[in-house]
């Protein structure tokens, strides 16, 4: 019981209830015991008198004499005990034998309070028979022939009173005080079980979410509950909160885990394909070359060299993009930012397509204001975003079809939009085209021998620019990209006046 936190704080709750339930004991009893005394002693206040006038009628006064009748008075009542004390205090006659008496003198400064009067009662004096206890008294002037003014000290309570006392109020005070402790702790266990089920409720909420959560291997999402919702609650509803969205992460985790393990077996997979044809390609070839060699003639010997030499070139691209795309992806390339002409870019990488083009029997033009600012950025990998983007276009565009390259300037950024008149992209396809190795359209990679890297590499690019690029197509229609880059503050300067600077 006491290994749960409500096991705990009722354990607490018990202890400092005994340590509040004695303490009580024991205050109560000395309070009790103080107002007995203080009661005692008011009733008794004149009992010292009361004697010494009965002495006084009964004959002279000297010392023989009160010790004489002390000792009646203590077969007559055992409960008080009588001295007479002189002015200095000391004891010239008791009701007990002189060889028990602790102390042979008294102090005189409670006698002489409280024949003041004093109303501050209880007044305690010197017990002549326990040199360490004191007890209350009642106390009075008196004559004595052979002594002179002496003081009558009357003890309310003495010894035999406390022997028989301390025997029926141990018993009393063990039998009372046991029912009220036991009831206590009965009475305190159940509203302290009743208290911590209310507050510990929360906790073992949480804990058994946290328990379901553990036992489901990290995988099963299980939110803590709080008794109301829509208010910041107490330190246990804030701490569920905290649960709550750790939980939401490491499922979140989880699952981007679970997607980045599919995807590398799918890269692995994806990799492997695109490397072994190829491969496979340049190894038949040179097979051949081998097997049939002094019987090819030095036109098939040629053709087959180029094949060969056209698959080395198709293994050397992908192994390259490959390789710029994992330092893309892993933070190794820092793009060095400076401002550029963006229109003269667009149409030195144009040029560079101009063989690709005709080739393909597609036109590709482009629409660049003549005021169009500079921008800031890596010209080099700039560069690759629009050779990427324009080798994606002419390789999805047919015979007859057309590419747009359009600059478009704004206050702060500069648009650039490639658009083509290919055969366009599924919709359920567009969220995933910027992944690696995605080729999910068919009709968009056949006879094209396309790895799929190029966009996600103009993905990674951008994204160090600070950039996203935007892509909208339709089955049929062609597709538009577009991106775009931060004017260059302080250089927007028209083409014409940039040409005549140069």
């Amino acid at each position: 019981m006491f290994k749960t936190l409500y096991g705990k704080l009722v354990g607490a709750l018990l202890l400092l209830f005994c340590l509040l339930a004695a303490l009580f004991f024991f205050l109560l009893k000395f309070s009790f015991e103080a107002y007995q005394d203080a009661i005692t002693q008011e009733l008794n206040r004149t009992l010292a008198s009361e004697l010494a006038s009965e002495y006084l009628e009964a004959g002279e006064l000297n010392v023989k004499t009160f010790q004489q009748r002390f000792d009646t008075a203590m077969r007559v009542n055992p409960s008080v005990e009588n001295y007479l004390l002189d002015a200095d205090g000391n004891v010239r006659a008791a009701a007990v034998p002189s060889k028990k008496l602790a102390r042979e003198q008294i102090d005189m400064a409670p006698v002489t309070r409280f024949l003041g009067g004093s109303t501050q009662l209880p007044i305690r004096g010197d017990d002549p028979l326990d040199a360490q206890r004191k007890k209350i008294f009642s106390a009075t002037e008196v004559h004595v022939e052979d002594a002179g003014s002496c003081y009558l000290y009357v003890i309310l309570g003495g010894e035999q009173y406390d022997v028989v006392a301390a025997r029926f109020q141990q018993g009393y005070i063990l039998r009372q005080s046991g029912w009220i402790m036991g009831a206590g702790l009965i009475c305190a266990l159940l509203v302290g079980f009743i208290i911590f089920a209310l507050v510990t409720g929360k906790l073992r909420r949480l804990a058994a979410a946290m328990d379901t959560f553990r036992r489901g291997d990290f995988n099963e999402k299980v939110l803590f509950r709080a008794a109301r919702s829509g208010h910041s609650g107490d330190e246990i509803d804030r701490l569920g909160a905290t649960y709550n969205e750790m939980v939401e992460h490491i499922t979140r985790q989880f699952r981007d885990l679970q997607n980045s393990d599919e995807e590398r077996r799918e890269l692995i997979a994806n990799v492997s394909h695109d490397l072994r044809t190829p491969l496979a390609a340049l190894r038949g070839y040179l097979e051949t070359l081998l097997m049939k060699e002094g019987t090819l003639s030095d036109q098939e010997r040629r053709n087959y060299l180029e094949i060969a030499t056209r698959q080395g070139e198709r293994l050397t691209t992908l192994v390259a993009r490959l390789f710029e795309l994992a330092k893309l992806e892993g933070g190794q390339i820092e793009p060095n930012r400076e401002a550029f002409q963006l229109g003269d870019l667009i149409e030195d990488v144009v040029q560079k397509f101009g063989l690709a083009t005709k080739q393909h029997e597609v036109e590709i033009h482009t629409e660049i204001p003549g005021d169009d600012p500079f921008v800031l950025g890596d010209i080099g990998l700039i560069e690759r975003v629009l050779e990427n983007l324009i080798e994606n276009a002419l390789r999805h565009t047919p015979a007859g079809g057309r590419i747009l390259l359009a600059l478009v300037p704004g206050e702060k950024k500069v648009t650039v939009e490639i658009n083509d008149t290919g055969a366009g992209i599924a919709q359920e396809d567009l969220p995933h085209i910027f992944n690696r190795f995605y080729r999910g359209d068919k009709s968009r990679r056949q006879h094209t021998g396309n790895a799929g890297l190029g966009l996600a590499i103009v993905k990674s690019i951008l994204a160090l620019h600070g950039s996203e690029i935007d892509v909208t197509s339709s089955r049929g229609k062609g597709a538009s990209f577009k991106f775009t880059l931060p004017v260059a503050e302080g250089s927007a300067l028209p083409r014409g006046e940039v040409a005549a600077l140069l």
